[in-house]
């Protein structure tokens, strides 16, 4: 009687998680009347056990962030690791920017989001499946979003050198961008401290790069919390 109870709460609990994990999902399709194609659970660097604890993918609570800001029709947005397309289609529908950019570096993750930028039939989003590393920022871009684009493997003691070198050339190719030409560039980085990273480094190499806005943190309903941190050239 007892297995029967713990397994039935066990049932409810991840029922109740799946709903909330594909809320804004299933909200963005009534919104755009389109049946876009989104990946809920297959994450390459999460297992079931992880992604009860952490937050996989931006959602409609981390995406708000951008609610703060105050956009402008000029403004650009580049999205790092865009993934299947969410986060551009969020922000073609909540923010008046000129232009939505998003670079994806695997192949089959972004025919995913080349399909819903299609079937979203916007022609200010624009997808490239490339190595993020390697694409020169357009120096029009003047919004950064990083959704922990750089993870292995998630739950680590230590993050890795190669992890924080492909940050570094990233900080290196923002700055690059900047040079060509002087303007406000708005950073904003979620899970900015990752649990891998207990020392610090992700958060230290932005912090001692760019100037810092603030670092929040923002805690989430059942089990989960997040780090979001706001950078800024100007």
């Amino acid at each position: 009687m007892n297995d029967n109870i713990i397994l039935l709460l066990l049932t409810l609990i991840l029922y109740i998680h799946y709903n909330q994990r594909t809320k804004d999902m299933n909200d963005l399709n009534k919104i755009y009347n389109k049946k876009f194609y989104f990946n809920k659970f297959k994450y390459k660097y999460y297992n079931l056990v992880s992604i009860l604890f952490i937050n996989p993918r931006s959602d409609y609570k981390i995406l708000n962030i951008f609610k703060r800001f105050h956009i402008k029709q000029n403004d650009v947005f580049l999205d790092v690791g865009s993934g299947d397309g969410f986060n551009l289609l969020y922000m073609n529908k909540f923010h008046n920017f000129k232009k939505i950019i998003g670079v994806e570096i695997d192949k089959d993750i972004y025919n995913i989001s080349f399909y819903n930028v299609k079937l979203s039939k916007s022609n200010k989003i624009k997808v490239i499946n490339y190595d993020i590393l390697k694409y020169e920022i357009p120096t029009y871009v003047t919004y950064i979003y990083l959704f922990n684009p750089f993870a292995k493997t998630y739950f680590k003691s230590k993050i890795s050198n190669d992890e924080i070198n492909k940050y570094k050339t990233l900080v290196n190719n923002i700055k690059h961008s900047y040079k060509l030409k002087n303007r406000k560039i708005i950073i904003v980085f979620a899970n900015v401290t990752p649990i891998n990273d207990s020392e610090m480094k992700v958060l230290n190499l932005f912090k001692n790069n760019f100037n810092t806005i603030s670092i929040k943190k923002i805690n989430y309903q059942f089990l989960e919390s997040l780090n979001i941190g706001l950078f800024e050239i100007h």
